[in-house]
């Protein structure tokens, strides 16, 4: 009799990495799906050149770098994050966050009435230069492309965990290690994020995200001890 409860929870453990791997394919494909077009638009985005000829007489959707100008009417701070405030030609006002680390010297010699260029491209402003400084605006199609792909690498972890975890370490706190083990996808998404859009730097992401990796390591992938296993099978 208990050979064969033995054999249905095989069975049921084996219905349920299925699921899993189904349901981690699922979401895998339709992360892609949802990154194609910020990947994409990227891509062509670093791949563009300037508009020949005058700006004004290419459409603003162009595929080509337009640029314009304006003045810089106010920058400020606000929960870390750095604005500026810039005043197009057309009269129109709009504030624009700049992306850390690329801003930072263009936002110091930014001033108040300061001739700024901008660079649009179909139809949004990409970047802006004051006192030959430049600042990228962000977000653009990076954060975009980094909320897009988080479906699709969660779906990645789980359709992992149910084909390379093995049965004696779920044995043992199953739910423990399985999340500990989407911990350390999580964990290590954001600087797998970093490297694909050229980011790789040390920064904050790593001193947070490696040690919780390490950590979540630990307690999905360390065999139980031998007290442990007692317990278990006692």
């Amino acid at each position: 009799m208990r050979a064969g409860l033995n054999g249905q929870g095989t069975a049921v453990s084996w219905v349920g990495r299925l699921v899993g791997v189904g349901l981690g394919a699922a979401l895998l494909w339709g992360g892609v799906a949802l990154a194609e077009g910020p990947y994409d638009e990227r891509a062509h985005y670093e791949q563009a050149r300037f508009c020949p000829g005058r700006a004004a007489q290419v459409p603003s959707q162009s595929d080509c770098l337009r640029r314009g100008g304006g003045r810089v009417v106010e920058k400020y701070t606000d929960m870390g994050s750095r604005y500026v405030k810039l005043r197009w030609a057309s009269g129109a006002e709009r504030r624009y966050q700049t992306e850390g680390g690329n801003g930072a010297d263009c936002y110091e010699d930014a001033r108040r009435g300061s001739y700024a260029e901008m660079v649009t491209w179909r139809g949004k402003l990409m970047r802006f230069t004051v006192r030959g400084k430049t600042c990228h605006v962000s977000p653009h199609s990076d954060g975009a492309l980094v909320l897009a792909a988080l479906p699709g690498w969660a779906g990645s972890g789980l359709a992992l965990a149910c084909v390379l975890l093995p049965g004696r370490l779920l044995a043992h706190r199953p739910l423990l290690r399985f999340g500990a083990w989407m911990g350390l996808w999580g964990f290590g998404y954001f600087p797998a994020i970093q490297v694909v859009l050229g980011e790789a730097e040390f920064s904050w992401v790593w001193l947070v995200c490696v040690p919780g990796a390490l950590l979540c390591a630990v307690l999905a992938l360390v065999p139980p001890g031998r007290g442990e296993t007692r317990i278990g099978t006692g």
